[in-house]
């Protein structure tokens, strides 16, 4: 849990600064921070948990994983993946 959590904090930092740098809507940007928040909460909470000696179902962390993968990866990561494509593709145009 410690090492999904350092990980997914680089992650998110490095992506909340490129939302920044990148001008992307402010209200895309506050949906997607919201959603990092969501997701460090919920492993933070399921460390202590562990840490309490509570055991978790293999099937939540794998159904909460699960999810995490295809409704924020596959769906709101893409979603700026493109924007920030699009932004370099215009920068790069505007050179030209």
């Amino acid at each position: 849990m410690q090492g999904l959590l350092s990980y997914a904090g680089y992650h998110f930092q490095t992506e909340e600064r490129l939302m920044v740098e990148h001008g992307y809507a402010k209200e895309r940007a506050a949906e997607h921070v919201r959603q990092h928040k969501d997701f460090a909460e919920k492993v933070v909470a399921a460390k202590a948990q562990i840490q309490a000696g509570k055991r978790i179902p293999k099937t939540d962390l794998e159904s909460f994983l699960t999810t995490w993968l295809t409704d924020h990866i596959l769906h709101t990561d893409k979603e700026f993946g493109a924007f920030i494509r699009d932004q370099q593709a215009r920068a790069a145009a505007q050179k030209d």
